[in-house]
């Protein structure tokens, strides 16, 4: 049994189903199989001003290609008979680059094709959001703000490559709270030198934030180069944010997200393949049935109506077990389809380790089980791999 001291520490959930790898090449026609179905749309913008030093998404320096949205509208009119009843999310990148032009254009004709989802969300930057971009929004149906804000802390801030000071994050928070139903915020721990944690949820709290995700930063090449926090530090900082976040009204919702109970974050049940993801735009991935697809990210080729899309396919099988597993990111898993005993050591790391309790078939994550999740995840998509390997290979 593998005990804390040689665990590495697994960050997302991406590198959590690693086990499960990328399927095997397929020729799968996407328009039939999203025909009739219902779920969720992601639409991704790669574009962003500037690149911040600690991002590892797809993106683009730059504005964006005045073709872009014309190739957006183009892929979606493919997919006209797939039903939006959920969410609608604009990831990237920075969306809110897009002028006001383009999102009404968007926004107009997803409306138009698909109805108007129960949630729409843009994420966006303090520097690219302002008045004229909340009144837009927010009269075209977008009712969830989300801010990369990252940390409160200045010197945190300069590190990460954060463009504006905290007297304009705040600012910008209150105004889009006067438009908005749901604003939430990403922070980050495990950051050069020193978390803070603790002050930035207590800051989030305070201005009356009603979803906060709370991530630790993945190192890219210019992160290594700073010293970290250890492992057991972070968890120590995690647990003490959760504690507070658990005393103020918060509730861990799905993932790294935690949410004051009006924040409902519907797109994130389709991030863990719990619904038909539409992924639109160059970067975007999405799955629907047993097939997962991945836009090549070029930009130049995108813009010009050139669609490059990678698609997989997973064992039927298989796929049960990876949806399965996905739902221990919402803090809870019931053996239904699965007994206890298929995932005996899995579930034995998690009960030694203090990270869940298991009573008959459910397992519930405790909060240092929130923190390690991930390794879970992981540990579980191997076991239930080594499992029944040969079965579906057959």
């Amino acid at each position: 049994m593998k005990t804390l001291k040689n665990i590495e520490w697994i960050k997302n959930h991406h590198q959590a189903l690693s086990p499960f790898g990328k399927g095997k090449p397929t020729l799968a026609n996407l328009q039939e199989m999203f025909y009739g179905k219902e779920g969720s749309i992601y639409i991704h913008i790669p574009y962003c001003l500037k690149i911040c030093k600690f991002c590892i998404l797809i993106k683009k320096p730059g504005k964006p290609n005045p073709k872009y949205v014309d190739t957006l509208l183009k892929e979606l009119s493919m997919y006209e008979n797939y039903k939006v009843v959920r969410s609608l999310y604009f990831g990237g990148g920075t969306p809110t680059l897009l002028s006001v032009e383009e999102f009404e254009r968007i926004l107009t004709f997803i409306q138009e094709r698909f109805g108007k989802p129960e949630e729409t969300t843009v994420e966006t930057t303090v520097t690219e959001f302002n008045k004229e971009k909340a009144e837009c929004l927010s009269s075209l149906g977008v009712n969830r703000l989300s801010f990369g804000v990252q940390t409160f802390n200045e010197s945190e801030r300069y590190l990460l490559g954060r463009r504006c000071c905290i007297k304009e994050v705040i600012k910008k928070i209150k105004l889009a709270k006067d438009y908005f139903k749901i604003v939430a915020i990403d922070l980050l721990y495990d950051l050069p030198y020193d978390n803070f944690l603790l002050d930035d949820v207590k800051k989030a709290v305070e201005l009356g934030i009603n979803g906060i995700s709370i991530y630790p930063l993945v190192y890219n090449k210019s992160m290594k180069n700073y010293p970290h926090p250890d492992v057991k530090k972070n968890e120590r900082d995690f647990i003490e944010a959760y504690n507070f976040l658990k005393e103020n009204g918060y509730s861990h919702l799905s993932i790294n997200h935690f949410s004051d109970g009006t924040d409902k974050f519907l797109s994130s049940s389709s991030f863990t393949a719990a619904l038909s993801l539409l992924g639109i735009g160059c970067g975007a991935a999405g799955h629907v049935e047993n097939i997962s697809f991945f836009h090549i990210p070029i930009p130049y080729l995108y813009s010009r109506g050139i669609f490059q899309i990678v698609k997989t396919k997973t064992p039927e099988e298989v796929l049960k077990g990876k949806k399965f597993i996905s739902q221990l990111f919402n803090g809870v898993l019931v053996f239904n389809d699965f007994s206890v005993e298929d995932f005996k050591e899995s579930v034995s790391l998690a009960l030694s380790n203090e990270w869940a309790e298991l009573n008959g078939k459910k397992l519930t994550l405790l909060p240092k089980g929130l923190f390690w999740k991930h390794n879970l995840a992981h540990a579980m998509a191997k076991e239930f791999l080594n499992k029944w390997n040969n079965r579906y290979e057959k």
